[in-house]
């Protein structure tokens, strides 16, 4: 059954904030994250909300999540100063409702429209990337990569950046779009061009965050393999094969190390020469809050396993730094955060357990399980999308592993295009 084309205002604008998501730095409010797309989806959401919970039409992943949200800023409200309360409070809104609005505008409307949409989007920021390595080469003037930071971000990274601040949310662009290009490749059995432009482009940056999220949600979706292999439960030319195969990009990668220089390539030879792991942790201020940030929250959540309510990491941020043994005070954004009380876990996971504590690590995993029975019954309906579905759900889970923000936009788009599809399919609508 195909959904008919409604000509919905409230769509319209719900799509504006969906295409605009890839631009997530643009100088609209102080903050490093600058999601324009809230201003297009939380206000149409808290509508749709609001207008589904008198009819008593509230799925029930939003019913969890609304427990979530409710209990977090109560238990907030109880815990925090109101100023406290009020600043952390809008980034969970901001999220909560974008979710609903996401869910359910892809309940609404087809799915293939709007991706279609959101490649034509990354096909523009693939050749905004040219322009900036061509213009980092200096094949065309520099002033172009400058025109193009001063622009989307108002700030010029000596790193590709794309539509961003930096290198790392240049990264994270990309990797919001590798569920997207593989739904095209379900559909169609290609890959846009721009997929592998953009693929390059996330070489080149050579985020080490980038790269995690991916490795992790890699490791997640072949775990099953990894204990095969663990077990010896596979033949043994198989093994011998992944050896060479090993020995031969090792070598690879290392010559091309050995006759390369730059920022990268110098940073990963100290990793690599470093004789401890408390070494790694001192080489610089980027590596040491990746690592650290998110410790904390956990240590938090040990000696507050009911929570320290919202904006409650950064009040206890102070106190527990100070258990590193780490020398940190050479780190300018690390003693920035000490002295303003503004540090935040850089894990989505480590803010929730330390914020909001056992109560809310329940609500949220219940959220999760949800979201894995409607990944679950959309593989089975539609085993074509299968490749799509894992890379959605689990490039979602993991894409926050250093992000500690409930307004993370990628990750609720991933979790709302996952229920939206299952109640639609259940209805026996098309994607």
């Amino acid at each position: 059954m195909s959904l008919k084309k409604i000509n919905n205002p409230l769509h319209t604008l719900i799509l504006c904030g969906i295409l605009l998501i890839p631009f997530m730095s643009l100088p609209v409010m102080p903050s490093d994250y600058r999601p324009v797309s809230v201003f297009f989806l939380v206000p149409i959401s808290i509508y749709i909300y609001f207008s589904r919970l008198v009819n008593f039409g509230l799925t029930k992943d939003v019913l969890v999540l609304s427990l979530f949200f409710l209990f977090a800023i109560v238990q907030s409200l109880i815990l925090q100063s109101f100023t406290v309360s009020l600043r952390a409070i809008m980034p969970l809104l901001f999220g909560f409702f974008s979710y609903v609005g996401i869910s359910y505008y892809f309940q609404k409307n087809r799915v293939i429209n709007t991706f279609n949409h959101l490649t034509k989007i990354f096909s523009i920021i693939a050749i905004i990337g040219i322009v900036e390595v061509l213009s980092m080469r200096e094949i065309l003037p520099f002033y172009f990569k400058e025109f193009i930071g001063e622009v989307f971000s108002a700030k010029v990274s000596s790193r590709l950046q794309l539509v961003s601040m930096e290198g790392s949310w240049a990264a994270k662009i990309i990797i919001f779009s590798i569920p997207i290009f593989i739904f095209q490749y379900c559909l169609n059995g290609k890959f846009h061009m721009s997929f592998y432009i953009l693929l390059i482009l996330f070489f080149l940056i050579f985020s080490i965050e980038g790269f995690a999220i991916l490795v992790t949600a890699f490791i997640f979706r072949f775990f099953p393999v990894l204990i095969k292999t663990m077990t010896f439960r596979y033949k043994f030319k198989y093994y011998l094969f992944t050896f060479f195969s090993f020995l031969a990009i090792s070598t690879i990668i290392q010559n091309v190390l050995s006759n390369q220089q730059g920022y990268q390539i110098d940073r990963l030879y100290q990793f690599v020469n470093a004789n401890s792991f408390l070494t790694i942790l001192s080489l610089d201020a980027s590596t040491f809050i990746r690592v650290v940030y998110p410790y904390i929250g956990f240590l938090i959540f040990w000696d507050n396993p009911l929570g320290v309510g919202l904006g409650g990491y950064a009040e206890n941020f102070n106190y527990y730094i100070k258990k590193i043994p780490v020398q940190y005070s050479s780190f300018e954004e690390v003693v920035g955060d000490i002295i303003t009380k503004t540090a935040d876990p850089k894990n989505l996971y480590s803010k929730i357990a330390s914020e909001i504590g056992i109560v809310g690590i329940v609500l949220f995993i219940s959220f999760l399980l949800l979201q894995l029975k409607y990944l679950r019954y959309n593989i089975i309906s539609l085993p074509k999308y299968k490749l799509f579905f894992m890379s959605n759900f689990l490039l979602g889970l993991t894409c926050v592993i250093q992000f500690g923000s409930f307004a993370y936009l990628p990750f609720w788009f991933a979790f709302g295009i996952n229920s939206a599809i299952y109640f639609k399919v259940r209805k026996g609508f098309d994607l």
